[in-house]
């Protein structure tokens, strides 16, 4: 018994220990207006942030943009990915066709449609990418993590002028009428005149 014990907390001990070394840790999402209205939209960016490694930011031997950042959508909310960059590199790779990046940043659309369950959510991520160590090996890592998002019910149109003052629209619009005929002979025989208001 006791060896069935230490055994599950090596397991959970090198499952843990292996999922806190991967090169790249999300440190930051900043979402738009901090919500999603049903039936609307918002953006939501992402940094992450590389520590005593690189993450390759493009692979001629894949031939594509590297790293791969994926979103997983939920019902009533639909996420497209924007913008993936990159920031803080590797200076003497600048004018290589293999550029290394400490930090990776990325944009994400988000829309909630009325199907939207309303309250927090979690939208699962992923992000695949190749990390390059202080020995310069190599390695094909993924990290996931979670996109915190809250859906809040559509907000109605305030109310305009015409709608809080019913009785002060049905008097002016007459009164702005009189005006307009009033001023026109004078507009008009401005005009005539040449006077060009200076």
């Amino acid at each position: 018994m006791k060896g069935l014990i230490f055994l599950v907390v090596g397991l959970a001990t090198a499952a843990h220990a292996q999922q806190a070394t991967t090169c790249l840790n999300l440190s930051q999402v900043k979402v738009d207006h901090r919500v999603v209205h049903q039936y609307g939209t918002t953006e939501v960016k992402l940094k992450f942030e590389a520590k005593d490694c690189y993450v390759l930011t493009e692979s001629p031997n894949l031939g594509r943009q590297m790293p791969i950042l994926e979103i997983q959508n939920e019902t009533g909310l639909t996420a497209q990915i924007g913008a993936v960059g990159a920031l803080r590199f590797d200076q003497s790779t600048v004018s290589t066709s293999t550029l290394m990046a400490q930090e990776i940043s990325a944009t994400i659309n988000l829309a909630a449609s009325y199907a939207a369950t309303l309250g927090q959510h979690k939208l699962a991520g992923t992000i695949r990418y190749k990390a390059v160590d202080s020995q310069g090996s190599v390695t094909d890592e993924m990290l996931s993590f979670n996109v915190p998002i809250k859906v809040e019910p559509t907000v109605p149109n305030s109310p305009g002028f015409t709608d809080r003052h019913p009785v002060w629209t049905a008097m002016l619009v007459p009164v702005g009428v009189v005006v307009l005929v009033a001023l026109l002979p004078l507009v008009l025989l401005a005009e005539l005149m040449g006077w060009d208001g200076c």
